[in-house]
């Protein structure tokens, strides 16, 4: 019989009391882990999902053990009804395989199968390896054919380290990938691989989603003194208006013109002088005279 998320399957297991199954079930009371030459060994696999014992379903994996004992001493068999995943088995097997002290930095998610890769230098071939940042997370989106990359990586594949460094971003990965060539020929990574379409389809919506950096260099900012603010605007045109309106005003170059017989010369006056500039601010008797102001160049001391 299958259900939504694998097969479910009847497996009876005899055991006298006091003896161990030899499986390790995780809090939801999936098979993590089967001990070779154990009662379990050759009947359960890594992945199987206890969904009762002698038809009496654990809540907990204290429940379950007592359903063992239970069994155990009363009938001399366990029957287990499980729910068998053979792509959950498959993740939790590569999921194994990675060592502890990599393994604590995973933070899992369903629908991805979690392994352990290494790829080798080999003189001559390229490692074809391309990757684009998405937030925290380091895609693969290319590994070229008929190199080291197509032998390992696969389009989504998400990289989490590289010889135990955790990596956020493509510039530390690829710095890790040169740094494990140099030093020793190969390198290692933590991948997560999606393997359900829901995640497949999340991995695939972050891979199309334009960076940060490149939303900003599609609209490039506008420098600050190009647009002034509509209040300054607003000030500006005002001013301008009282300007033309001022019939004294006349704008005077200092550049002779060609034929010009006496041209005018710049005078310069290095005696301080006093100007008001535009205010928006119509009554201007309340406005605080300030002095002048000299400034005096800063010594090193």
């Amino acid at each position: 019989m299958s259900g939504n998320h694998g097969e479910i399957m009847v497996i009876e297991v005899p055991m006298a009391e006091g003896d161990p199954l030899g499986a390790t079930p995780d809090r939801q009371l999936v098979i993590i882990q089967i001990q070779t030459n154990t009662l379990a060994d050759g009947k359960l696999l890594v992945g199987d999902k206890i969904l009762s014992v002698n038809n009496r379903a654990p809540k907990n994996m204290r429940e379950f053990y007592h359903l063992l004992n239970v069994a155990a001493r009363e009938q001399d068999k366990a029957i287990l009804r499980i729910q068998r995943d053979a792509n959950k088995a498959k993740e939790l097997d590569a999921y194994n395989l990675i060592p502890a002290d990599r393994a604590r930095y995973i933070q899992r998610r369903a629908g991805f199968l979690y392994k352990l890769v290494s790829i080798t230098y080999q003189k001559g071939q390229k490692l074809g390896l391309s990757i684009k940042q998405r937030r925290n997370h380091v895609l693969v989106s290319s590994a070229k054919p008929n190199t080291l990359s197509a032998r390992v990586f696969e389009v989504m594949d998400q990289i989490l380290d590289i010889d135990g460094q955790p990596v956020t971003d493509t510039g530390v990965t690829e710095n890790a990938i040169k740094e494990g060539f140099r030093q020793r020929q190969f390198f290692t990574a933590i991948i997560a691989r999606p393997t359900t379409a829901e995640a497949k389809q999340q991995v695939e919506e972050e891979l199309n989603r334009r960076s940060r950096t490149q939303q900003q260099q599609a609209v490039p900012e506008e420098a600050p003194s190009v647009r002034m603010a509509k209040d300054v605007h607003e000030i500006v045109k005002r001013e301008i208006e009282r300007l033309n309106a001022n019939k004294a005003f006349q704008e005077e170059s200092i550049v002779a013109k060609p034929g010009t017989k006496h041209p005018k010369r710049p005078n310069i006056n290095e005696r301080p002088q006093e100007l008001q500039i535009a205010s928006d601010i119509k009554d201007e008797s309340g406005l605080v005279h300030i002095g002048l102001i000299h400034s005096r160049p800063t010594q090193a001391n």
